[in-house]
């Protein structure tokens, strides 16, 4: 009994892993990167409507250079869609840093919008574009 319980136990377990690689495969490498992203900017614009301006700030630093630098999509967007838009994003997370440094700013929420609407649709682009995750080449 105790065996048979066992087996249960690490088949649900197995089925949920294998979902869940499952369904980062069919969102696409980037996209998930994306989503990694979207959710340090989140995170800043929270800690920014509760006035956390130090914590915010340092959330929308960590979502640029640890997840969008250090997982190539800066890389992959610099040389699969363009320059003008990696500068564009960086000129976003710039101003979105100084928004959520400052009491109570209404531009953080716009600023973090634009931000995730761009990430998201550029992910997308280079997941269609089958872009590999070293952010050179193609898969």
């Amino acid at each position: 009994m105790r065996h048979a319980w066992r087996l249960a136990t690490l088949g649900a377990a197995l089925t949920l892993v294998l979902g869940a690689v499952s369904a980062q495969a069919k969102e696409g490498h980037w996209s998930t990167v994306a989503a990694e992203v979207v959710a340090g900017i989140d995170k800043g614009e929270k800690l920014a409507k509760d006035g956390h301006s130090d914590k915010a700030k340092d959330a929308v630093v960590n979502a640029y250079f640890d997840v969008f630098e250090e997982l190539k999509m800066e890389k992959a967007v610099r040389l699969h869609i363009s320059l003008t838009r990696t500068t564009e994003i960086e000129q976003l997370f710039e101003d979105l840093e100084e928004a959520a440094g400052t009491p109570g700013s209404a531009k953080v929420h716009p600023l973090a919008e634009e931000l995730r609407r761009i990430l998201r649709h550029d992910a997308g682009q280079l997941d269609r574009d089958k872009i590999a995750a070293d952010g050179v080449s193609k898969e």
